[in-house]
This record gives C-alpha cells, sequence and structure tokens, in this order.
C-alpha cells in the first residue's frame, strides 16, 4: 500500500454509531453544554487493525510531567513554585513495507480527573492516531450547544 493509499484509508470518516459526543464547559446554570465530537480509542484501534492489520502497527506510552506555576499572587510569576503536572506521551508507530521500517509519530496528554493514568494513555493514543490522519477530520464539526440532564449529561444525544 502506498503512502498516499495509506493516508486515504486512515483518513475516511467514521460510521455515525462510532462517533460521541462529550461536553466541554456548561452554562445557564449547567443546564446548557458544548458537546464536541470523538471517537474512543477502540475505534481507532479498529481501523488501524482494519488498514494495516494488527501485527503492523504498535504504540509505547511513556510518562512524563510538565511542570506549571501553581496559581497564587507573586509580583514575578517566574519566582512562583511549579507543581508538576502528570502527563503521558503515545508513540503510534507503524510498519511501513516499502522502507522495511517502523515510522513512529508522538502525541502527549495530561492523564485525566476520572482514571487518571488509563484516561490519559487513551487521550494521548487518541492524539497520537490523529498526527496518522485518523479522525482528525472530527475537528472540522463545530461544537454544538446542548440541553443537558441534572446530572450534566447531554439530555437528547439523538438530537447530535
Amino acid at each position: 500500500m502506498t503512502g498516499a493509499e495509506l493516508h486515504k484509508r486512515l483518513s475516511e470518516p467514521f460510521a455515525a454509531a462510532d462517533v460521541e459526543w462529550r461536553v466541554t464547559k456548561t452554562r445557564n446554570s449547567n443546564s446548557e453544554g458544548l458537546a464536541v465530537a470523538f471517537i474512543d480509542s477502540r475505534a481507532i484501534q479498529n481501523r488501524l487493525d482494519d488498514v494495516v492489520g494488527p501485527f503492523f502497527w504498535r504504540t509505547r506510552f511513556i510518562p512524563w510531567h510538565q511542570y506549571v506555576p501553581r496559581p497564587g499572587k507573586y509580583e514575578d510569576p517566574s519566582e512562583a513554585p511549579k507543581a508538576p503536572v502528570s502527563s503521558q506521551l503515545c508513540g503510534l508507530s507503524i510498519y511501513h513495507e516499502e522502507r522495511r521500517e517502523w515510522v513512529e509519530k508522538v502525541d502527549g496528554a495530561e492523564n485525566t480527573d476520572i482514571e487518571a493514568i488509563k484516561g490519559g494513555i487513551s487521550d494521548s493514543f487518541k492524539r497520537a492516531a490523529v498526527l496518522w490522519s485518523v479522525g482528525r477530520y472530527l475537528y472540522e464539526i463545530p461544537a454544538k450547544w446542548t440541553s443537558l440532564d441534572r446530572y450534566r449529561q447531554i439530555a437528547h444525544p439523538a438530537e447530535l
């Protein structure tokens, strides 16, 4: 498969059933939320299996910390104490048959509030997949304000 063919197949849109929505911020006393489209890790894994085969892609994860200034009032922000923010890097490699080598693309994400490390690993994997054009088109779908239920979940997902 040529590079152009690989790019075309990896970047194909996902079935509507694979596209999910999550709320990124709320307004009006949490009765409305801004929803953005995303795909989960399993959809990406299936795409990679289908396009390059299960034995011709691989991941590696590297924990890393970035240090950010702690909140507070400091005359000179450079003097603010730094706090580590735990994050994950994901290297997503695809075997390039013509070149007979693994080609890797790396991206990262901070650990999440829920299932911190697992969430960071999953998010970094999804971000690395976007570097290979998997699901990149989802960033072009406009975010939509939608009604939320009392648990701050999307009240009518079918409308999205």
